[in-house]
């Protein structure tokens, strides 16, 4: 019976420690997600996540590293931000910003970070000089590890839409990697992807942001656009306006001497017969000049520059409102140079 409830003791004391474990692994998927949500900037959500990872899991620090598409690499772009990390980077003399990986370089095939782009799974090793290959002088990686007193390096590949975008390396003292069960390296993947997930809609929001703000100006421009158009339809109409005024009162003038069977002189008739001419011309050009849509571009009017005499400008627009002058009592003298 004792030697029973010994065992039974030994599996409960196991399933115990699982449960912790799994707690343990819970706790630090909440606060991963919490550190990364708060921001919707691609570059700030990496951030974050690289430096909240040491306190999450109980490391010495990560990596993020890029793909570039164009180039073909993988360049470091983030690490975590503490003394450990700063220290490392300063022993091995190297600025970590320019730290990449040619993926087109046979000896790349060695490095964790390649075979884990490759195969898109996750990938261990016990050995810092295995994140060197190719980028950093094995002696000094060396240095590095033993300094940091590393035991495992684990890389696991980034996706969006299903796409490898990057790497996120976790440097760890803990444990070797004969150590790690699933349930922790399932803590990792997990990382990966909520990681992917949130640059996914940070990206995302990004673009619809820029969308917007174009949307924006175009809609602006074309308000511009249309307010500009409208002022210049208003100046127009009240061009138009004006011959027609002219005309129309220069004919009256002939019509009511005709009714009145008043004589009308040959010069008296020739003088009103032009001014309703010009008038006629000057409707016509005004109503070119609207139905050329190259006049109006972009908010902007292309002007002709024509000679023109002033003096007859003058006296044309004192005749086109002689009438109502005269209808309100009031007169209108110009006064020749």
């Amino acid at each position: 019976i004792g030697i029973e409830n010994a065992g039974y003791l030994d599996q409960i004391t196991e399933q115990l420690d699982q449960l912790e474990n799994k707690n343990k692994h819970l706790e630090s998927i909440n606060k991963f997600t919490n550190q990364i949500i708060t921001s919707l900037d691609p570059e700030k959500v990496v951030s974050e996540a690289i430096n909240s990872i040491p306190s999450v899991i109980d490391a010495l620090g990560a990596i993020y590293s890029t793909f570039e598409e164009r180039s073909h690499e993988l360049r470091l772009s983030y690490f975590s931000d503490n003394e450990i990390a700063n220290a490392a980077f300063k022993l091995i003399g190297i600025e970590p910003t320019t730290l990449k990986l040619n993926l087109q370089n046979p000896i790349a095939a060695q490095h964790i970070n390649f075979r884990a782009f490759s195969t898109r799974t996750i990938q261990l090793s016990p050995d810092l000089a295995d994140l060197a290959v190719g980028i950093v002088d094995p002696k000094l990686a060396r240095r590095a590890e033993l300094f940091l007193g590393v035991k495992c390096v684990i890389a696991v590949p980034v996706k969006s839409h299903n796409e490898v975008i990057g790497v996120i390396n976790f440097i760890l003292n803990n444990k070797t990697p004969d150590q790690f069960t699933e349930e922790d390296l399932d803590l990792f993947r997990f990382i990966a992807d909520q990681l992917g997930i949130t640059l996914e809609n940070a990206t995302l929001y990004r673009r619809v942001e820029k969308a917007l703000v174009s949307v924006r100006k175009s809609r602006a421009e074309l308000q511009e656009k249309y307010q500009f158009e409208k002022d210049m339809m208003g100046i127009m109409g009240h061009e138009l306006r004006t011959p027609m005024t002219v005309a129309k009162g220069m004919s009256e003038l002939v019509i009511a001497k005709a009714e009145n069977k008043e004589p009308i002189e040959e010069a008296y008739l020739l003088d009103k017969l032009e001014k309703i001419h010009m008038s006629i011309i000057k409707e016509s050009n005004l109503i070119q000049t609207m139905l050329s849509t190259s006049h109006i571009d972009n908010t902007k009017v292309n002007l002709q520059y024509v000679k023109f005499d002033l003096i007859d400008l003058i006296d044309f627009t004192i005749l086109s409102f002689k009438k109502d002058a005269e209808l309100k009592n009031l007169s209108i003298e110009f006064i020749k140079p």
